[in-house]
């Protein structure tokens, strides 16, 4: 006797990976035309998630996701490039969304100088469908950085980047942020790598008011988020074909209004709240060729943060707000089969898969949950 549980996710992985095929397919033919002076690049990823919201719902789903992205390069040292990509929620039609995105970055390199750099700007804008309409998002950014070579394998960095990011149906989470940063990476002890990074990040975001009436959830005030991180990165080869890297992350708010309360009942998948946090982290990535043509990447990480102090969707009151901190272990392995067809052009099928485990000291943002994912990339 058939299990219809298995039937029915067996039949929603054959449609998205049908209608994959199709929009992979079409989008194949609406560039193969295209100039010498334009690249193109189509993605399409698909998979399944235990846990869509990164909450304690445990809502399953699968996705489909199309991308196509255009390069242009109208001289030797400018990248102009835009995107446009479509999310498919299986279960959760609502969430899917569609993005639009474009970027230029100009590189300051010349050979015959130590000195280095690159301006970059981008935007994006992101809808969702009814429903999650309140969470559209329109995102702009600058950097600029400028590097200096102190030696045969040293270089040393500085730059700044300024960000807005706005909600366009809803104030809740706008923010603007300037961030400086300065870096250092060399080789040491023959073949190792090091990399530190440090800075510091100014934020301006909209909080709800504690001085309002503390029954009320809807008024807002603006609010300073200002943070110091550092992060060293160290890795070295374990033999012709492998690598390994160690990460170690700490990030501090400082001058942060004690006061200052999140509004946390959209949970982390869309909370505008969910990148900001302090606290320290530890990764490690391994990356081998040793299969034969595939590369195989994969990692530990381990992370503990602590959040604003957050208002929850069964709280009725900002006097009930808490802080929350969370303790999230992650494991994934990725695996990538670049090849390259008759005619010159590059083709990757990949796989990925990871676990995640998250305790947190507000029960609904404690979970656990398996990631699959398939993706396919090809580049004309």
């Amino acid at each position: 006797m058939s299990n219809p549980v298995l039937a029915n996710f067996t039949a929603k992985v054959l449609k998205g990976l049908l209608f994959s095929i199709l929009v992979f397919a079409g989008l194949i033919l609406s560039v193969g035309s295209a100039g010498a002076e334009v690249t193109a690049e189509i993605g399409l990823n698909s998979g399944y998630t235990q846990n869509l919201l990164s909450d304690s719902s445990d809502i399953e789903d699968s996705y489909t996701s199309p991308k196509l992205t255009l390069y242009y390069y109208p001289a030797g040292q400018l990248e102009l490039n835009g995107s446009i990509d479509y999310t498919y929620y299986g279960e959760i039609y609502d969430l899917s969304s569609s993005n639009i995105a474009g970027s230029g970055t100009y590189i300051l390199a010349n050979e015959q100088s130590s000195h280095s750099g690159y301006l970059t700007a981008s935007y994006s804008r992101r809808s969702y469908r009814d429903g999650f309409e309140q969470f559209d998002i329109s995102s702009a950014s600058f950097t600029a950085s400028t590097g200096y070579r102190i030696s045969a394998t040293g270089q040393v960095r500085a730059g700044m980047t300024v960000s807005s990011n706005a909600y366009v149906n809803s104030q809740i989470g706008d923010n603007r942020g300037l961030n400086f940063f300065a870096g250092l990476n060399t080789a040491f002890a023959g073949d190792n790598g090091l990399d530190i990074e440090a800075g510091i990040v100014l934020s301006r975001y909209n909080f709800l008011d504690t001085l309002a009436d503390e029954s009320s959830t809807d008024s807002t005030t603006d609010g300073n988020i200002n943070s110091f991180f550092i992060s060293p990165r160290v890795s070295r080869p374990l033999g012709p074909k492998t690598g390994i890297n160690f990460t170690y992350t700490y990030r501090s708010f400082f001058g942060l209004d004690d006061d200052e309360v999140a509004y946390g009942a959209s949970t982390s998948y869309l909370s505008p709240w969910s990148t900001i946090y302090e606290g320290s982290a530890f990764l490690v990535n391994l990356k081998t060729y040793l299969i034969p043509k595939l590369i195989v990447t994969g990692g530990f990480g381990y992370w503990d943060k602590t959040y604003l102090k957050t208002l929850e969707g069964t709280e009725t009151s900002v006097s009930e707000a808490r802080e929350r901190t969370d303790d999230q272990t992650r494991l994934y392995v990725n695996i990538q089969w670049p090849m390259s067809t008759r005619s010159g052009r590059f083709f990757e099928p990949s796989l990925s898969l990871d676990y995640t485990d998250n305790s947190s000291s507000i029960d609904v943002y404690s979970y656990s949950g398996i990631n699959v994912g398939m993706g396919l990339l090809f580049r004309l």
